[in-house]
């Protein structure tokens, strides 16, 4: 059995390929970061579907699930980045907001 041997410029081409783009004008770091841009792209609309299916299927107690939470590409600052921490400052503003919607 034959392996295939991948060299830098095929795998520059491959990536280009992907990307439907002339790789010419490029360096091989914008390339990379064009890829990933794409991944992050693709990986966010996936997710938005995994979590719209996961939420018709779930039954009503617990959270709704979010699209971060399916999206592998997303570091923890960046699913973090919507989060109130709660501290003892701002707990007592949290209880009356929760008091004037339960009223």
């Amino acid at each position: 059995m034959k392996r295939h041997v991948s060299d830098g410029w095929s795998n520059l081409w491959r990536i280009a390929g992907s990307m439907n783009i002339d790789p010419k004008p490029l360096t091989i770091r914008q390339l990379f970061w064009m890829t990933e841009g794409r991944d992050r792209h693709v990986w966010s609309v996936a997710s938005a579907l995994m979590a719209l299916i996961a939420n018709c299927h779930k039954d009503s107690k617990g959270r709704a699930l979010r699209p971060d939470d399916f999206n592998p590409t997303l570091t923890r600052a960046e699913r973090l980045r919507n989060a109130i921490l709660i501290t003892d400052e701002n707990v007592s503003v949290m209880r009356d907001e929760f008091k004037k919607v339960f009223k």
